[in-house]
C-alpha cells in the first residue's frame, strides 16, 4: 500500500521518509492519478479540518476514493465531541492512570506522533489513544480530579511539532 502526505504546502513536510509521497492538498484533489488509484494510505497534514476547509475536504474525498484516510471525516467529528471522548477514554481509563501515575501536576498534556510519543513511558498510552481517535498527529489534555481524566484530545498541525 503506497502512503502519501498531504499537507497545504508540501515544504512544510521536512521529514525525509522512504516510500512516502509528499504532496500539496490541490494536487491531491486535482490530479487524476491519485481518482483512479484505490491502493493508498492518506495521511492529512493540512492546517485546518474545520468544516469546509481545505483539510476537511481532502478526508472528505480520501474516503470516497476508497483511501484508508488519517484522520477520517469520523475522527475529525469525534474529536469535537466531549461525550465521545470521554466514553473512549472509560475504555483505557486503567491505562490512562497508570501511565500518569508518578505526575505530580494537576495537568498534563501528550503530544501524540504516529502512535508514538518522545518520552518511550508514555508509548503505550500514545498508541491506545491513536488507536481510538486514528489521526497522525495528536495532542490530549488530562486534568486530575481525584483521578486522571482526558479534558480534551486534538488534532496537530505540522507546525506545531517542536
Amino acid at each position: 500500500m503506497q502512503s502519501i502526505i498531504v499537507t497545504n504546502n508540501p515544504k512544510d513536510w521536512i521529514f525525509q521518509l522512504s516510500n512516502v509521497e509528499v504532496v500539496s492538498a490541490n494536487q491531491y484533489i486535482d490530479d487524476p492519478s491519485y481518482a483512479n488509484q484505490r491502493n493508498y494510505r492518506v495521511y492529512n497534514l493540512c492546517r485546518s479540518y474545520r468544516y469546509k476547509s481545505l483539510g476537511y475536504y481532502v478526508s472528505l474525498l480520501a474516503e470516497a476514493r476508497g483511501h484508508r484516510i488519517f484522520p477520517s471525516v469520523s475522527t475529525i467529528q469525534d474529536q469535537k465531541s466531549q461525550s465521545i471522548i470521554r466514553v473512549l477514554s472509560d475504555d483505557i481509563d486503567h491505562l490512562i492512570q497508570k501511565s500518569l501515575s508518578k505526575l505530580k501536576s494537576k495537568e498534563f498534556h501528550l503530544s501524540i506522533y504516529f502512535g508514538k510519543n518522545v518520552a518511550t513511558q508514555y508509548d503505550k498510552l500514545s498508541k491506545q489513544l491513536y488507536n481510538l481517535f486514528q489521526a497522525p498527529l495528536l495532542s490530549a489534555q488530562f486534568v486530575y480530579h481525584k483521578k486522571w481524566i482526558l479534558q480534551n484530545i486534538t488534532l496537530l498541525q505540522i507546525n506545531e511539532i517542536p
